[in-house]
């Protein structure tokens, strides 16, 4: 077991997505070894949930499935840095307090959505 990680979330993003082959290229090399604590810098750029660059990088934060084959193990300690403010809006919190394990503390996705976000249900769906 290693000790630490220290990674920033362009390289979680590089050369892990592979459509064609339908697994994280990258992945397999990282799921062979397991880390104590993983270190993500610069991580204003992880603040939408749905981008492939932060999906990668919680996989590698939080652990997860690669493939059938290759599960990453995820770290026990986990801590974001960055330098540049994060909070635009509320939602930009979301995915690094999922990252770090703390979304939870806030009630969870829906209700941080809904008492921090605002969100509504529409009859279009949720706003």
């Amino acid at each position: 077991m290693e000790d630490m990680f220290v990674t920033e979330p362009d390289a979680c993003g590089r050369g892990w997505s592979s459509r064609e082959r339908g697994i994280r290229s990258g992945g397999p090399r990282l799921a062979a070894i397991h880390y104590k604590m993983v270190v993500l810098d610069e991580a204003h750029y992880v603040k939408n949930y749905k981008a492939q660059r932060t999906e990668n990088a919680k996989l590698l934060l939080t652990g997860g499935k690669l493939s059938e084959e290759i599960k990453m193990p995820g770290a026990a300690y986990r801590l974001l840095l960055t330098g540049t403010p994060i909070l635009s809006r509320p939602q930009a919190l979301i995915a690094p307090l999922g990252m770090i394990g703390r979304l939870h503390d806030l009630g969870g996705f829906w209700p941080f959505a809904k008492r921090y976000c605002r969100a509504q249900q529409t009859p279009w769906g949720w706003a």
